[in-house]
């Protein structure tokens, strides 16, 4: 994040889209939360996500989109 966040010009957003609460798995290595997301940005000195969007998984778990805004 903190390499995305140097790239993001000064109004930009970034969407993710992610599992979450979803066990590790061959397909999915590294799944991460929307809370852990939420501690990422805050390390790369970025805005709080925001979901969007959420979406249950045939595969296990919830899907969501989270948009991140620039401080």
């Amino acid at each position: 994040m903190r390499r995305i966040a140097t790239r993001l010009v000064s109004e930009g957003t970034i969407v993710v889209v992610e599992y979450d609460n979803r066990p590790p798995s061959r397909w999915v290595p590294f799944p991460v939360s929307l809370d852990r997301l939420a501690g990422l940005t805050a390390e790369a000195q970025l805005g709080v996500p925001e979901a969007i969007g959420r979406y249950r998984s045939i595969f296990g778990g919830s899907m969501y989109a989270a948009r991140i805004p620039r401080h």
